[in-house]
């Protein structure tokens, strides 16, 4: 079903736009979002953690939650990944250190690839993006 507006109500959603930047909860609402991909790579140890077990589970664009490791005596800047509450792997030492610094950062970590047949170190694919609303 195709909704059209009025070219009048349109306008008059115009004109009020600058009265509610301030209210950024309220802008985020009305605007788009956008998202910059900063990397993509499969997840590191997943076989050592719980991600080979869940794999048949796990869903292509599900999201993950991504939380600093401070514990890990091998890599200070260590971030695990958790599927549903349950830990599946890191993210790789070569790509975590960028990410580390902008986790505070609204980050959206999301599944890409699923392939069972692959080697385990290759059987999940993900990518992490940076999102951010459009402001004019």
């Amino acid at each position: 079903m195709n909704k059209h507006i009025s070219r009048k109500t349109f306008l008059i959603y115009l004109l009020q736009l600058p009265f509610f930047r301030w209210n950024l909860k309220a802008f985020h609402l009305v605007q788009p979002e956008t998202r910059y991909l900063l990397n993509k790579f499969s997840i590191a140890e997943f076989c050592f953690d719980e991600g080979v077990n869940i794999l048949e589970k796990m869903k292509i664009w599900e999201t993950l939650r991504m939380k600093r490791d401070a514990n890990n005596k091998y890599d200070n800047h260590a971030i695990e990944l958790h599927w549903q509450n349950v830990k599946v792997g890191f993210v790789p030492m070569s790509d975590n250190r960028h990410l580390f610094r902008l986790l505070e950062l609204d980050l959206v970590c999301t599944i890409l690839e699923i392939n069972p047949d692959e080697e385990t170190w290759q059987m999940c694919k993900i990518k992490v993006e940076l999102k951010h609303p459009i402001l004019f």
